[in-house]
């Protein structure tokens, strides 16, 4: 798959290398289709965490589960509707339907 620009994979390789600790928010704007692929490819060699997908699913669960547990129920038993499908929805979407 060549989806980065070039050097990419070599930059990734050497922040693994010389900051095995670091994390990086490299996949930022390589494009929502791009992410995942990057997620299984790294996943074990470098910590990533991209804010647009995974940040916004964060705070939406965390508002949902502040909201189901004052009302007193289920997240699963609730209606959820995403408008849009850009890399914060599917992130979102992703997150909901993992749990």
């Amino acid at each position: 798959m060549n989806c980065c620009p070039p050097g990419f994979h070599t930059w990734i390789a050497g922040c693994a290398g010389y900051f095995p600790w670091s994390w990086t928010r490299a996949r930022q704007d390589l494009g929502a289709d791009n992410r995942p692929h990057h997620q299984h490819k790294y996943a074990g060699q470098i910590y990533t965490f991209d804010d647009d997908m995974q940040g916004t699913a964060a705070t939406v669960m965390a508002a949902a589960s502040s909201a189901v547990r004052v009302a007193s129920t289920l997240v699963r038993d609730q209606r959820v509707v995403i408008y849009g499908a850009g890399t914060a929805g599917l992130g979102i979407t992703h997150r909901f339907a993992s749990r």
